[in-house]
Formats: structure tokens, C-alpha cells, sequence
């Protein structure tokens, strides 16, 4: 059986753009992968690198292979690295596929399928699937459908307090940027920061610097006029409350502050 932490290693291969390198490896291994989760696994992320490389044929053959290794009934539990792959897995990767081969009607079908398959305890993979969507929407020239997709997928992320499913939303927004102006794009655009921390309701106390001691001006803004035009922001704990780090300083709001 291969071992536990060969998948890890393939993903890197794959995620660094090795595509070429992750096929091969993996057409060498999964012959030697016992459990047929693991091989559908596999099999799956092979799809995955064949597709980025444009091979349409072998890349649908592998998906086909990576269903029938799923449908194989085992009577021994399947290795931890994999425990998790089901149906939903299968039908969203494999829709990711087909929009890298340009079959951008039957990969929404597939993404769709997944997302509806996928149970209420995976709230952080639907997320995930979610985001691949509006991706994949976009690259379709719908931004407001992807922008209405990359909604969903941040409001899944911020209730349920995951925060590299919001990083993933959030790198999609240069792509974005272009449509600021389109419906629904800038409502995305214009999301506060403090994302992953649930909603945050109170007034706004604007600091002069993020620097420690900075005094506070006095100036209160509510929390929807609050803006931040350009740069990243962080969401941060600090002694005075929640805050965000922007570029013109610490915006903090008062103890008095709720989460919803």
C-alpha cells in the first residue's frame, strides 16, 4: 500500500504546477495502492493533473476509473489520508477537470452535484467547492454569478470561522477587479475585512497608527461607512477589542462590541 504521506508530497507536485511530473508519479503508485478509496484518490488528483495538461481522453478515462474504485465495496476501513473522499469529492473535482478542458456546461453540472452532496459536517469543503465555482464562473466571462457564488462560498467561511477559505475567496479578487462595477461584483468587493470572526456590530473607534500606545482621536464611524480602498487587512485581537489592520492605521471596535 503506498504509503500515508506519498499523497501529500503528489498534491505539492501538482499544486506547484509539476502537472506532468504529479501523472507520471502517480500512474507509478496507484497500481500499488491497495484500498479502493485510496486509488480513487488517486486516481482523482491524476485527472486533476492531466487536465492541466490538456490530455482530454486519458484525463476522462482516469475519472472513469477513479468512479469504479469508489463504487468498490472493502470491508477494511480506508487509510486516514483518504477516509474523508466520497462522491461529492468525486463529482466537484471532476467538474474542476472539465472546466480545465473547457467543458464548462457539464463542470457546472458535475460542481453543483458535488455541492448538493456534500453533508451539513463539511461545511469548510463546500466552501472550498463553492470557491472553485466561482472560479470557474469567471473564467466563463460570468462575473456575476461568480461573484454571487464567491458570496456564498465567503459567508459559509466567515460562520464557520475558517479562514484560509476566506484567504481563497479573497485571491480571486484581483481577477475580479476588472468588474467592480458589474452587479454583485462590488458587493464582494466591498466586504469589511473581518471575515472569519463572524459579523461584528458597534461603533468604530479610529486609531492614528497600528503603533502600541497610539491614542485614539475620538472620531466614531459605524461600521458600514468603514472602508479600506487599497492594501490587505488582518483581522487582530488587541487589549481595546476587535480591530482590522488597514493601510491609514488600527481600526478598533469597543468592548462593548458584539459578534453575531
Amino acid at each position: 500500500m503506498a504509503r500515508a504521506s506519498s499523497p501529500t508530497s503528489r498534491n505539492q507536485l501538482l499544486w506547484l504546477k509539476d502537472a506532468r511530473t504529479a501523472a507520471d508519479i502517480l500512474e507509478h503508485a496507484i497500481p500499488r495502492t491497495q484500498h479502493p478509496a485510496a486509488r480513487s484518490l488517486l486516481h482523482l488528483r491524476q485527472a486533476r493533473a492531466l487536465a492541466l495538461l490538456n490530455e482530454d481522453g486519458r484525463c476522462r478515462r482516469v475519472l472513469t476509473a477513479a468512479e469504479k474504485a469508489l463504487d468498490t465495496v472493502s470491508y477494511d476501513p480506508a487509510p486516514a489520508w483518504c477516509s474523508w473522499m466520497s462522491h461529492a469529492d468525486l463529482a466537484s473535482d471532476g467538474g474542476r477537470c472539465l472546466a480545465d478542458l473547457g467543458q464548462r456546461s457539464q463542470a457546472h453540472r458535475l460542481m453543483d452535484e458535488g455541492i448538493a452532496l456534500l453533508p451539513a459536517t463539511r461545511s469548510k469543503t463546500k466552501s472550498v467547492f463553492l470557491t472553485y465555482q466561482a472560479e470557474t464562473y469567471l473564467r466563463d466571462g460570468e462575473p456575476d454569478i461568480a461573484a454571487e457564488t464567491a458570496i456564498r462560498s465567503l459567508d459559509l467561511a466567515s460562520r464557520i470561522d475558517a479562514p484560509r477559505c476566506v484567504t481563497m475567496v479573497r485571491d480571486l479578487e484581483p481577477a475580479f477587479a476588472p468588474y467592480a462595477h458589474t452587479a454583485g461584483v462590488d458587493e464582494l468587493l466591498e466586504r469589511p475585512r473581518a471575515v472569519g470572526r463572524g459579523s461584528v456590530t458597534g461603533r468604530w473607534y479610529l486609531i492614528s497608527s497600528g503603533r502600541p500606545g497610539a491614542k485614539e482621536r475620538g472620531w466614531k464611524l459605524p461600521l458600514v461607512t468603514t472602508r479600506v480602498e487599497q492594501g490587505s487587512c488582518r483581522t487582530r485581537r488587541r487589549a481595546s477589542g476587535f480591530g482590522l489592520r488597514a493601510p491609514g492605521g488600527m481600526l478598533v471596535v469597543n468592548r462593548a462590541a458584539s459578534r453575531q
